[in-house]
């Protein structure tokens, strides 16, 4: 019986160590309203990332300077684990090539953090 019972308890505690995925905001849209909550964005799981990195959640703006659209895109990405992380650039908002311009780009790594907007 005691040993059915440490069994149990060592089920549950290992049940409770599990780390949960992190869920983003994902969104691909001609208007940042539309990655807004009353907007259309969808919750996607992150997966798994490989040793030596951790999942994060990123938000973009990007302005077309020929149309003056502003467009946004948002989800999820890897980074390395021993980078600092408080909604900072990281190097996807860099890749944008002409004519956009970056107006703004964000991390983090909270369920649904990068769901604007940000206060």
């Amino acid at each position: 019986m005691v040993r059915y019972i440490i069994i149990v308890l060592l089920l549950a505690f290992l049940d409770l160590a599990q780390v949960s995925a992190l869920v983003c905001s994902s969104c691909n849209a001609d208007s940042t309203f539309d990655c807004t909550a009353r907007g259309t964005p969808k919750n996607v799981t992150c997966d798994t990332p490989p040793p030596g990195m951790r999942a994060i959640c990123y938000y973009m703006e990007h302005l077309n300077k020929n149309t003056r659209r502003l467009t946004a895109v948002g989800g999820c990405e890897t980074q390395s684990a021993e980078k600092i992380l408080v909604l900072t650039w990281f190097p996807p908002c860099w890749t944008k090539p002409p004519p956009y311009e970056v107006k703004d780009c964000r991390t983090c790594d909270k369920d649904l953090c990068n769901r604007p907007p940000f206060y």
